[in-house]
């Protein structure tokens, strides 16, 4: 049996180039949160979630919901693990990514509105300066 961390690294790169959909959780589209939900999924892990964040004003404390419920903080980035970020001007955690280990350090995977689709990028100094926190899933903690 393979490896679930590697299923979920297997299907977070598999989501590259899916389109930007928000609320999105299928491979015709998915949103941030998607990004994380799909990756797990793919790896065997539900992550069984609501999707009235997006009506919802506060969207912060919708995604610590989700975050809570399945993930812990812990204090440095390791792989599978899900960063929360800044977004600018936004001054709360409003944007998750999912981290793969790549040779030298880790990138970053993530749903881009701007591109509108589902990329890669160098988890370099221009993400790192906006990190909330990391999550690991709590079942790997132990």
């Amino acid at each position: 049996m393979s490896d679930p961390k590697h299923l979920v690294i297997d299907g977070a790169w598999d989501l590259l180039g899916t389109p930007f959909r928000m609320q999105g959780r299928a491979d015709s589209g998915v949103d941030c949160a998607g990004v994380i939900h799909q990756a797990y999924l793919a790896g065997g892990i539900d992550l069984a979630h609501e999707n009235r964040y997006a009506w919802h004003s506060d969207y912060s404390r919708l995604m610590d919901e989700l975050l809570d419920r399945y993930f812990v903080q812990i204090p440095s980035p390791e792989s599978c693990c899900v960063v929360t970020f800044y977004v600018k001007t936004r001054g709360k955690a409003r944007h998750m990514g999912i981290l793969v280990p790549v040779a030298g350090g880790f990138d970053l995977i993530h749903a881009s509105q701007g591109t509108k689709k589902v990329v890669r990028e160098t988890f370099g100094a221009s993400w790192k300066r906006r990190v909330v926190a990391y999550w690991g899933l709590k079942e790997w903690q132990q």
